[in-house]
């Protein structure tokens, strides 16, 4: 837990720093920085595997191949499923709760509470809190795979900044939401006396 807390920490030291933080990068990107260039060749892999479809189909299928054909698979892919969909649900009300802008419409520290309008669904990030409650799940029940589960949630998030279309605030609001959803669902599933409904 107390890995938490620092990130809990050093979340307003990020908030201040969020403009700060853009406007560097946005200047790195206008004199061609080679990390922007590279970023053009993977960014669309990025994206399309952090997607919260892609991830909601392939925990899906894990679950169905688990249920039907494999079993050894079945536990990850139906905590997998359930997770991936509920922090999902769980990321888009909050989003639209804080209502905050997008760095594409302004770069002041704002949030304009509870809104459905588009561009006001910066905070957290939705990528983001997928990926670390998916890292969290799997490393918990397969070790051996922490680090890559977790170097590929980190990669989704820089990713999400560096393509301006969140704040590093959001981001690892994102991470924090993420990973506490995950811990909350495995910590539950793992009660002696838990049962799953029937339908799963």
């Amino acid at each position: 837990m107390t890995d938490f807390l620092l990130l809990l920490l050093l979340f307003p030291v990020l908030f201040y720093l969020d403009r700060e933080i853009m406007l560097k990068l946005m200047a790195l990107k206008a004199e061609g920085s080679m990390v922007f260039k590279i970023n053009e060749f993977i960014n669309p892999f990025i994206n399309f595997v952090a997607h919260g479809a892609t991830q909601g189909v392939v925990s899906f299928l894990i679950y169905i191949v688990g249920k039907f054909l494999y079993p050894p698979v079945y536990k990850t892919g139906r905590i997998l499923f359930v997770a991936v969909s509920s922090v999902g649900i769980l990321g888009e009300i909050v989003k639209r709760l804080f209502g905050r802008p997008r760095p594409a419409l302004g770069l002041d520290r704002s949030f304009a509470g509870p809104s459905f309008e588009s561009g006001y669904d910066s905070f957290p990030s939705g990528h983001t809190a997928i990926a670390f409650c998916m890292a969290y799940v799997v490393s918990y029940l397969h070790p051996r795979y922490k680090p890559f589960v977790y170097g590929f949630a980190f990669a989704v998030g820089i990713e999400r900044v560096k393509e301006f279309v969140h704040f590093p605030s959001d981001v690892l609001a994102g991470a924090i939401l993420g990973s506490l959803w995950g811990r909350f669902l495995i910590s539950q599933t793992e009660r002696r006396n838990f049962k799953w409904p029937k339908f799963l």
